[in-house]
């Protein structure tokens, strides 16, 4: 499949300028950004997942399985 031309402007000058910003700046780059958000939002997965277990070990016995077909 051809998507065809990119309509966005690509100018050379720009792409020269953010690479000398990634040499000298790496920690600003969109990728670490991205990992930053995804490594938070892995974080907050996880405290969910580790509070939904915590009141599924307070729960009664007889509660636990109760949506499950026996």
């Amino acid at each position: 499949m051809i998507a065809g031309v990119c309509p966005k402007l690509h100018s050379n000058r720009l792409k020269k300028d953010y690479e000398i910003l990634l040499k000298e700046h790496p920690e600003d780059s969109f990728e670490r950004e991205h990992m930053r958000n995804l490594e938070d939002f892995l974080r907050d997965c996880n405290r969910k997942i580790e509070m939904a277990q915590r009141r599924l070990d307070r729960a009664p016995d007889d509660t636990r399985g109760s949506d499950m077909v026996k």
